[in-house]
């Protein structure tokens, strides 16, 4: 195990790590597994990606392979990690959404609706961590640093994905306040079409006005920052985020570079650049809006301003870009199916001996 940077990712060995940013966790010090690791019956096999507030890896129990969020050592962290399995628990009674994770037992004797997240001690700290069905895969984040600009059906594919699940999240209750790049997790399907995987799931209400990091507050709706409580256009900001950022190839707020005053300024006051691109699908009315039209109301820094539910955002985006395709779905090999091929084909070689036999005769 060792110690890591939750806003530039340096890895130490001894704690000694030093960050520009004042509320960087960096000083707190906080632990990520190492391969080879154990919590509980379950090995770490590989980091995937780091948090402020958790670090996901991909791990094994016995032969099967899952992903696995463990919180950072901080009630902050504790508490939301404690949330999202609440929401997990929630959604998942109602039905498995393809764009949630599907939560699986942190222990392999004790079912999952006992004990959603699990508990473990290890070098002094208590780490709390929720344990995922494995999907092989890449965080939105880091593929956007490789390719920052992708196609914008993709993008546009990718959000209304998300949109759904988020749509899903407020017909229960709950609202995540922030949606980011670093907590989307992207797998593509036979056609190479992204099928996101929202890991996570935001944060209780009374954590959506904790002092965020330096990149927090780029993904921070302005109301939040002014202590305003959530509603559902709080998180259709996010999503216009998301999506500007894809079809502009650089987020709306950067913050490498950047103080977090001015971060938090240029939020404040909805200074993103204008989004510039002649190639973008058109509106089929006149009186539909264009993408640069729809994210400027999704971007408002005012909240009435914005779309004020998801559903009216995504409409708005499907007039444009259309739904994803449906996912062809790979024949799966049943022992039934085997069963049923073997006797077939015992059967036809009965028949056609009986046929040579006959012939012969």
């Amino acid at each position: 195990m060792k110690y890591v940077c939750t806003h530039c990712e340096r890895v130490s060995p001894d704690g000694n790590l030093w960050c520009v940013e004042q509320v960087c966790l960096a000083e707190a010090k906080p632990l990520v597994f190492d391969t080879g690791d154990d919590i509980g019956d379950i090995e770490i096999v590989r980091r995937l990606g780091i948090t402020r507030t958790a670090a996901i890896y991909e791990a094994q129990r016995g032969e099967t392979k899952l992903l696995v969020k463990v919180a950072h050592s901080t009630p902050a962290a504790q508490d939301k990690l404690k949330h999202e399995a609440t929401v997990l628990q929630t959604l998942s009674a109602k039905r498995q959404h393809p764009t949630l994770p599907v939560l699986v037992s942190p222990y392999s004797m004790v079912d999952v609706k006992e004990r959603p997240y699990g508990k473990v001690a290890f070098r002094g700290e208590t780490k709390y961590y929720l344990a995922f069905e494995y999907l092989a895969g890449e965080f939105l984040s880091d593929m956007l640093k490789s390719q920052p600009q992708p196609w914008f059906n993709h993008a546009a594919w990718t959000v209304m994905q998300l949109a759904d699940a988020v749509a899903f999240m407020h017909d229960s209750g709950f609202f995540h306040q922030s949606i980011s790049p670093s907590g989307v997790y992207v797998r593509l399907d036979r056609d190479g079409i992204p099928r996101p995987i929202l890991l996570d799931l935001g944060s209780p209400t009374n954590l959506a006005h904790e002092t965020p990091s330096i990149a927090g507050l780029s993904y921070t709706a302005p109301e939040l920052l002014g202590g305003i409580q959530p509603v559902r256009a709080t998180d259709v900001y996010g999503l216009g985020l998301m999506l500007y950022e894809m079809l502009a190839g650089n987020p709306a707020y950067p913050s490498k570079s950047r103080s977090a005053e001015n971060v938090r300024k240029d939020v404040i006051a909805g200074n993103a650049p204008k989004l510039r691109r002649n190639d973008l699908p058109l509106p089929a009315k006149p009186e539909y809006r264009d993408t640069i039209g729809f994210l400027e109301g999704a971007m408002n820094p005012r909240v009435e301003n914005r779309q004020q539910d998801i559903p009216t955002f995504a409409h708005e985006v499907r007039r444009l870009y259309g739904d994803a395709p449906a996912e062809r779905k790979g024949r799966r090999v049943t022992r039934r199916g085997v069963i049923i091929f073997v006797v077939a084909a015992v059967l036809l070689i009965v028949l056609l001996q009986i046929f040579f036999a006959v012939a012969v005769v």
